[in-house]
C-alpha cells in the first residue's frame, strides 16, 4: 500500500508513504515498519516499548489510527494516539533533510522512502532509532545525500539543531493545533536554519544558529498555536515560505512568477486533490497580514512582489487566492521571514 497527497492538519504535501500487507493505516511510522519488516523491532528501537512514553503492548502500529485515537474517551487510547502522532511528526522532520532532493524549496513535497530506509538500516546495525538521540540523527544524515561532499563538522552542526527540535517536541501531541504548531515550527523556523547551515562550510551563521535553544524552538511552536487550519477543498493552497534579506540586487524584496525559475510563484506547489500539483495555475489576489511590515503586490502580468516595510525583522505572512487550470480556487498562506543577517 502506498500513498501521497496533502496532510489535512498542516496543509503540507507528502509522498512515498507505504505500509505492509495487512495494515489499515498508512503513515511515516508504517513506512518505517514496511522498510524494516518487523514491527516489534521498530517499536523497540524507537523507545516505544518501555519507559514513561511507552505504548500499550496491544497497540498495533499498523492498524491503530492515531487521528481517531486522539478523540477517544479512553485515556489510554488517547495517550497512545498522541505518542504515535509525535513520532510520526519527528519522522517527517528527519525525512525533509534526508530525502534525495534535499535542496528542494521548504514547501516542497516530503518523501518518506529514504529516511525509512536509513533508519531501518540503523535498527539492523545498532537496534537504536530513538529520534532524540544525536547519534541516531547524525548516522541518518551520514547515510543520506546531504552528506555528499559535506564535512563531518557541518553534519554535526545540522544534527545538533535537529536534535534540539526533536527533543523539544512534546512526547505526546494530543490535538490538531499542537500538530500544526510543531510542524510549522520545524518548516518555518528550524528547517530554514538547517538550509543556511548547508550552504557553505565554514559557515558565517554557525555561532548564531548554535545559540538557538530548545526554549527558542518551543516559543516558535507556541507562535503557531492559533494558526488557521488549511481548507481541504478540491484545490488546496499548500502552506509556503519565503525569505527577505539584505543580499541581492534588490534587498528585502522578491518578485515571484512562474514555476520554472526561482523564486517561483506561490501556486506552484498547490494541489488538486487526486490530481497532484500543477505549474499551470495563477494568482487572483494577495493580502498582507501585516501591511506595516510587509508589502505584497499582484501585478497585471501575474507576478507577486513582496517587500519589507520600514525596518521590520522577524516572521509574518500573507495570503493569496490561487486558481487551478480548470478554474478551482483556494486560499494559501505564505510565511515570510525578514532577516538582517544570514
Amino acid at each position: 500500500m502506498q500513498a501521497y497527497g496533502i496532510d489535512a492538519t498542516t496543509g503540507l504535501a507528502f509522498a512515498q508513504m507505504t505500509a505492509p500487507a495487512g495494515a489499515t493505516v498508512i503513515s511515516p511510522l508504517s513506512t518505517l515498519i514496511d522498510a524494516h519488516g518487523n514491527q516489534n523491532s521498530v517499536r523497540n528501537a524507537l523507545g516505544l516499548s518501555t519507559g514513561a512514553a511507552a505504548l500499550r503492548s496491544d497497540t498495533n502500529l499498523l492498524t491503530f489510527n492515531p487521528v481517531d485515537g486522539r478523540r477517544s474517551s479512553n485515556a489510554m487510547v488517547a495517550e497512545d494516539a498522541a505518542r504515535i502522532t509525535s513520532v510520526n511528526l519527528q519522522l517527517l522532520a528527519l525525512a525533509v533533510v534526508t530525502k534525495d532532493t534535499n535542496g528542494d524549496p521548504i514547501d516542497s513535497t516530503v518523501t518518506l522512502r529514504e529516511v525509512s530506509q536509513y533508519l531501518a538500516q540503523l535498527i539492523n546495525e545498532t537496534g537504536n532509532a530513538r529520534l532524540s538521540d544525536k547519534a541516531v540523527v547524525l548516522a541518518a544524515l551520514k547515510k543520506s545525500r546531504v552528506a555528499v561532499g559535506w564535512p563531518d563538522a557541518g553534519l554535526d552542526a545540522m544534527a545538533t539543531l535537529l536534535v534540539k527540535y526533536l527533543a523539544a517536541m512534546p512526547e505526546r501531541l494530543s490535538d490538531d493545533a499542537a500538530v500544526r504548531a510543531w510542524a510549522y515550527a520545524y518548516r518555518f523556523y528550524v528547517l530554514p536554519e538547517l538550509k543556511i547551515l548547508h550552504r557553505s562550510w565554514p559557515n558565517a551563521a554557525l555561532a548564531r544558529i548554535e545559540a538557538i535553544t530548545q526554549a527558542d524552538i518551543e516559543a516558535a511552536a507556541q507562535s503557531f498555536a492559533t494558526v488557521v487550519p488549511p481548507a481541504m477543498t478540491a484545490y488546496v493552497g499548500v502552506t509556503d515560505y519565503r525569505e527577505l534579506g539584505p543580499e541581492g540586487t534588490t534587498p528585502y524584496r522578491i518578485r515571484m512568477g512562474g514555476c520554472d525559475t526561482q523564486p517561483y510563484a506561490p501556486y506552484c506547489n498547490d494541489w488538486t486533490l487526486f490530481g497532484g500539483s500543477s505549474s499551470q495555475g495563477s494568482i487572483t489576489s494577495v493580502e498582507s497580514n501585516a501591511p506595516g511590515a510587509l508589502s505584497v503586490l499582484l501585478s497585471s502580468d501575474g507576478y507577486v512582489t513582496v517587500s519589507r516595510r520600514g525596518t521590520f525583522t522577524g516572521l509574518t505572512h500573507f495570503t493569496y487566492t490561487g486558481r487551478s487550470p480548470d478554474g478551482l480556487t483556494s486560499t494559501g498562506t505564505v510565511y515570510v521571514r525578514v532577516r538582517d543577517v544570514p
